[in-house]
């Protein structure tokens, strides 16, 4: 598993942070999944590479219905830190004293740490839509990308795709005007849902679904082709990868992301390297002992 960055996007580097002043955090350290319905998933990956170093972390999955009190409490109660999801990546940004130049640049933050001071907020989903890819192939620049989604998720998408030059990028969502707002934001093509069943899905070879939608409606699952890539944001299995692996296109799951984007997020957390391949058995263990009859 790569996880330096630089081997993704030559030069670049991930934003550091101030130096954490420790004492002020509560001991062992504690970090946390804000989320409307949190699954297992996160903490197993955290805390398996906490145990593994030994180090005395410990995160656990929040089900979270107003912002406001986790927040308060990250200050008040000097937690470490807090990873984000849906549909909380965008609101949490009016709680961050500083936001780190991907997060505002993507408009929504999945990574929030307290240094003992000042409250941090970063984007990670990116890297974990750009480091599957990265594993696939180093070239990208004659791909066409379709993106299904114009929230916070979708948002980390398009960034990603410009990051490893994919010029040609297309957003299609539900609701239009979310659309057209992303495609401003991102200078990206937009094409209507009504537009997209009649045009279809032979003219892009990646598509990425950021919504939470294990069948999407308007998506016409009989096109798809060997030759395409699919990347689905979702941890369970959908139609998407379903019928993908049927017709042997390429399939990048939601798990998949989610190792990638927790791994650089485990640095911000620690401020030490991830045993990422130790974390990601320990995930992948756990991910097909839950869903063993399914």
């Amino acid at each position: 598993m790569i996880t330096d960055i630089s081997k993704i996007i030559p030069g670049m580097t991930l934003p550091t942070l101030p130096k954490t002043d420790w004492s002020k955090l509560a001991w062992p350290y504690l970090c946390g999944l804000l989320a409307e319905n949190p699954s297992k998933y996160s903490a197993t990956l955290h805390n398996s590479g906490f145990k593994i170093l030994s180090l005395p972390f410990s995160y656990h999955a929040f089900p979270v219905s107003d912002l406001e009190v986790p927040m308060n409490a990250m200050k008040e109660l000097g937690i470490r830190a807090y990873s984000v999801t849906i549909p909380y990546k965008e609101d949490v940004i009016p709680y961050i004293d500083l936001i780190g130049p991907a997060a505002k640049s993507i408009g929504a933050c999945n990574t929030i740490i307290n240094d003992g001071n000042k409250i941090h907020g970063f984007n990670t989903d990116w890297l974990g839509v750009a480091l599957p890819l990265a594993k696939i192939k180093s070239d990208y620049t004659k791909d066409k990308a379709l993106i299904i989604g114009a929230g916070g998720a979708a948002k980390a998408a398009v960034y990603a795709l410009k990051k490893i030059n994919i010029k040609n990028i297309t957003v299609v969502n539900r609701t239009q005007k979310r659309a057209n707002k992303l495609g401003q934001m991102f200078d990206v093509e937009v094409i209507s849902t009504s537009e997209f069943e009649k045009s279809g899905i032979d003219y892009y070879n990646l598509i990425i679904n950021t919504t939470p939608l294990k069948h999407i409606e308007f998506f016409p699952y009989k096109k798809i082709k060997e030759t395409h890539t699919l990347f689905e944001m979702l941890t369970d299995q959908s139609d998407l990868t379903k019928l993908g692996l049927k017709k042997n296109a390429t399939i990048i799951n939601g798990l998949q992301m989610l190792v990638a984007q927790g791994l650089f997020q485990f640095r911000y957390f620690t401020e030490k390297e991830p045993p990422a391949t130790e974390m990601e058995k320990k995930l992948l263990d756990y991910y097909h002992l839950v869903n063993a009859d399914s």
